[in-house]
């Protein structure tokens, strides 16, 4: 059931966390990225322009075809050499290259090739809209992103697939208040909140500059009460999101995805241990010593490195197989007889 707007998202306001916490724990395994989930299940940003909207010769039919199969095998070198040929200025085969640059990665050329089509004067469609939302997003440019959302409110294209592109792209820059502001908004006119976007926010609190387990956690609390089922990405987002919460508040994030039945995988075991260990590097050496120099002033230090060991040996039980930095972490819990 939808909340208040007002209310609802004040009440988050004031669970965001004021501890800072920098993750410096090492690369992660990785599970499939939030805009791979949204592709598989119809919510990418391969949206076509709307039939009849921009008059195409059959040249730029087939360049913007030819770029957008480019940007899907991420080729952008090739596509790049097509775009540099072009010297039109029709906004979908513009936007074409932008996505094509943006699903390569190269966020940068795709926010030149933004900008460039802002600045023609052209009048842009929600498809580019929405392309713009990823690229800043991805690029943590907050200003953008506002100034992209703002005009998405003002033109009457608040719909899943954009509101769904400012959650991402709150969740990569860590804007908690964000994330909630336009998921309420979902919410609230009933216009298609998903298990991803509630992910995607509960992904914004452990993006935070003070990542709050508190905000999450209402959070997840809103996802059941709307009716909705966690994923294995939901809990990996909580746990990531408890990087500074009590010994009894992150075994509770396990026991929680244990009741639902949720399979464990590599990349929750890792964000499950970072939590454990408060984001603390777990060097590689030869010795155990440089570990046990970092856990020292562990809060909770002998019940939080039982705990990993514990959950680490269950998660290797259930046939996962465990991450370099995982399997180091059991060798040292062996030697130090925990």
């Amino acid at each position: 059931m939808a909340s208040s707007s007002a209310l609802w998202i004040a009440l988050l306001a004031t669970l965001i966390s004021r501890w800072a916490c920098t993750l410096s724990f090492g690369a992660p395994a990785r599970q499939q990225p939030i805009s791979v989930v949204r592709e598989s299940a119809g919510l990418s940003i391969s949206q076509q322009a709307p039939k009849g909207t921009f008059e195409l010769s059959g040249k730029e039919k087939r360049l913007a075809s030819r770029l957008a199969e480019l940007g899907k095998k991420g080729d952008w070198q090739s596509a790049r050499q097509l775009y540099a040929s072009y010297q039109g200025s029709a906004v979908p085969v513009l936007t074409a290259a932008m996505q094509a640059a943006y699903r390569c990665a190269r966020y940068k050329e795709a926010a030149g090739i933004y900008k460039q089509l802002r600045r023609s004067g052209a009048i842009v469609d929600k498809v580019t809209l929405l392309v713009g939302l990823k690229i800043f997003g991805k690029m943590q440019d907050p200003v953008m992103v506002d100034t992209v959302w703002a005009e998405v409110t003002e033109r009457g294209f608040v719909d899943e697939l954009r509101c769904g592109a400012c959650i991402d792209a709150a969740a990569y820059m860590g804007d908690v208040e964000q994330a909630a502001a336009v998921l309420d908004v979902m919410l609230t006119r009933k216009i298609g909140a998903d298990v991803y976007a509630f992910n995607s926010a509960i992904f914004a609190c452990a993006k935070a500059k003070r990542p709050s387990h508190n905000a999450a956690m209402y959070l997840f609390k809103s996802l059941l009460d709307n009716g909705f089922s966690p994923t294995i990405v939901t809990f990996t987002n909580l746990a990531r999101a408890h990087v500074k919460a009590s010994l009894e508040q992150i075994q509770h994030v396990r026991a929680s995805m244990k009741e639902y039945g949720i399979p464990f995988d590599q990349v929750f075991a890792e964000s499950y241990l970072n939590a454990l260990v408060q984001g603390r590097r777990l060097v590689s050496a030869r010795t155990m010593q440089p570990i046990t120099a970092t856990l020292a002033d562990l809060p909770e230090r002998e019940g939080r490195l039982k705990e990993a060991q514990s959950a680490l040996l269950e998660i290797q039980a259930d046939n996962v197989e465990l991450t370099a930095l995982c399997q180091r972490f059991l060798k040292y819990a062996q030697q130090a007889g925990l």
